[in-house]
C-alpha cells in the first residue's frame, strides 16, 4: 500500500511540475518527464490494484464464523 501511495504522490509533483514548464515551453526536457509520470502514476494504481485484488482473494472469509440465520427464541410453557 506504501509503494503505491508513494508511487502515484512521485508520478503526480512529477506530472504538475513538468506540465508548467512543458506547456509554457520554458524546458523541452520537461516533455520527457510527463512520459515518466506517466509511468510512476499508472505503477501507483497498478500497485493499488493487486493489493485490493490481493486482500480480497487471500484474505480468509468470516462468513463461516457468523450465523447464517438469526431468529428469536420462542418461549414455551
Amino acid at each position: 500500500m506504501f509503494a503505491g501511495l508513494s508511487l502515484l504522490a512521485i508520478g503526480c509533483t512529477l506530472r504538475v511540475s513538468c506540465e508548467v514548464l512543458a506547456y509554457q515551453g520554458y524546458a523541452s526536457w520537461a516533455w520527457a518527464g510527463l512520459r515518466v509520470s506517466a509511468r510512476l502514476e499508472l505503477a501507483g494504481i497498478t500497485a493499488f490494484a493487486v493489493n485490493m485484488a490481493g486482500t480480497f482473494i487471500l484474505e480468509p472469509s468470516q462468513f463461516h464464523i457468523q450465523p447464517s440465520v438469526v431468529g428469536i427464541k420462542e418461549r414455551f410453557q
